[in-house]
């Protein structure tokens, strides 16, 4: 018969989900605070709402489909990685070249 879990481990796993969701809310908020900037005032509530949607659409609707044809095609278990850092190269590439900086000036 298998052993529950001691005091140590359950303290561990709860200790590193604490830090993961300070991780999380983190992430949050820095997400929220860039889109905000984005946008001007005029449009920043249609034009929030347009581009998360459309980009959850596009990614989340293309993900499972690329990553069954890359898995296929390169014969590789760890092409879902090749996706996820091509979205992340996308994404560094839009912060460093099409994102102003906007520390003193009014939004």
């Amino acid at each position: 018969m298998q052993q529950p879990p001691s005091f140590f481990h359950r303290t561990l796993v709860g200790l590193v989900g604490y830090v993961m969701e300070w991780y999380d809310f983190a992430v949050n908020v820095f997400f929220a605070a860039t889109n905000v900037e984005l946008m001007p005032r005029e449009i920043r509530c249609t034009g929030l709402a347009f581009s998360y949607n459309l980009s959850v659409g596009v990614f989340g609707g293309l993900t499972p489909m690329v990553i069954t044809w890359l898995t296929a095609y390169l014969q590789s278990p760890s092409a879902p990685g090749y996706w996820l850092a091509g979205a992340c190269l996308i994404s560094l590439l839009t912060l460093l070249f099409f994102v102003k900086e906007t520390h003193n000036k009014t939004l």
